[in-house]
């Protein structure tokens, strides 16, 4: 398994914006929930690959949903990723995804496992999961996969919990919005969150957006008088 030490940046802990070097580093847009009451079951989510960046340069795009623990030291999530292939000959970039658990802190980051990453195509369906499937001997097992896509399903066991629930859009090295993907936006759609006693929640998300400057923002979407959908709106 190899480990890209580009990938230890979309582990950030949230964070504000870098824009000291003129380009556009770390957490743009996200949106996150976490349940006073009762732990998270499941978390689900599904969007599309959207149209790759006309601004093709050095950067790294990465649209996400994810759990995170209280102390915020482990992150669990499947990644849909824009940037070059490690190791490729032209460095040619292109869509693909993998699912990644990085611990540690702002500074002091590591990879604790990754899939390996698969190609995937412009509007392409991807649906995604993080499941709480064991506790046992202190322990807790999740697993986080994208369904359908061979390769792409991760289990770990952790000593904490993975409370936090959400969305986020981070980026590496980014010069401008032309640098984003070329579609107006991404839907995270059919967001289902089902707490441990197998209830579903209606999640109230808290929603951050620091590049709001740019036109780039996330919102919350309502259907039936539940918040199911994030979008994220690139300009």
């Amino acid at each position: 398994m190899s480990f890209d030490k580009l990938s230890l940046r979309l582990a950030r802990s949230l964070e504000e914006l870098d824009t000291t070097s003129n380009k556009m580093n770390g957490y743009l847009s996200y949106a996150t929930w976490t349940p006073t009451e009762k732990s998270i079951g499941s978390f689900k989510a599904s969007w599309r690959v959207p149209l790759a960046p006309k601004k093709k340069g050095h950067q790294t795009l990465f649209l996400f949903m994810g759990m995170e623990t209280a102390d915020r030291t482990l992150i669990f999530q499947p990644v849909l990723e824009w940037g070059p292939s490690p190791g490729a000959a032209k460095e040619e970039s292109h869509w693909s995804v993998a699912c990644y658990l990085v611990n540690g802190s702002p500074g002091n980051l590591s990879l604790g496992a990754k899939t390996k990453s698969v190609p995937v195509s412009v509007c392409d369906l991807l649906e995604a999961e993080i499941s709480l499937n064991s506790t046992a001997d202190g322990l807790f097992g999740y697993s986080c996969e994208f369904k359908e896509i061979v390769g792409c399903g991760l289990y770990i066991q952790s000593p904490l919990k993975f409370t936090q629930a959400g969305v986020a859009l981070e980026v590496s090295n980014v010069s401008d919005t032309a640098a984003l993907p070329a579609s107006t936006l991404t839907q995270f759609e059919n967001l289902e969150i089902v707490l441990d006693d197998g209830s579903k929640s209606a999640p109230d998300w808290q929603i951050t957006n620091l590049a709001a400057q740019y036109g780039v923002r996330a919102y919350p979407i309502d259907h039936r008088g539940i918040k199911d959908e994030i979008d994220i709106q690139y300009r």
